[in-house]
């Protein structure tokens, strides 16, 4: 009985975690790279598993959250792309992504948590540095040290 309790809180500490590194070049350096529509397409077909700022020209909201990413990649020492809004047609952000700015955890190719930023439970990543990177941390590990 003492085994299986104790494979149990094991199995619970170390196995159920769902978090995952993002692949190991995006922890080298402190940058946001611009990317277009055909190199986001690029990575998503090479089952990149990476972060992306999703963006749009002259928006003051966009301005406002610009300088909470760049101290959060400067923090954290990540590399992520930034794609404007008016290219994400054609890319599986397209049906999940309604407002800018927005986030998106993409793995292996998949977007597996796009960070609303018109909801109320995503409200919080959009407004301050540690609120990006709680939110962030719940799915990604913010170093390769982890």
């Amino acid at each position: 009985m003492k085994k299986i309790l104790l494979l149990t809180i094991i199995l619970i500490s170390f196995g159920c975690s769902n978090k995952f590194y993002l692949n190991e070049s995006y922890y080298k350096k402190a940058e946001i790279i611009k990317i277009d529509q055909d190199e986001y397409n690029r990575l998503v077909n090479s089952e990149e598993t990476f972060i992306i700022f999703i963006s749009a020209l002259l928006c003051p909201a966009v301005t406002d959250f610009r300088d909470i990413i760049n101290e959060f990649t400067i923090n954290n020492n990540l590399t992520i792309y930034e794609i404007n809004f008016e290219n994400i047609k054609e890319t599986n952000l397209d049906k999940k992504v309604k407002y800018y700015p927005s986030v998106a955890i993409i793995k292996k190719g998949k977007v597996v948590r796009y960070l609303d930023a018109d909801s109320k439970k995503d409200k919080e990543c959009y407004e301050s540095i540690s609120g990006l990177e709680e939110c962030l941390g719940k799915y990604i590990y913010l170093n390769n040290n982890a």
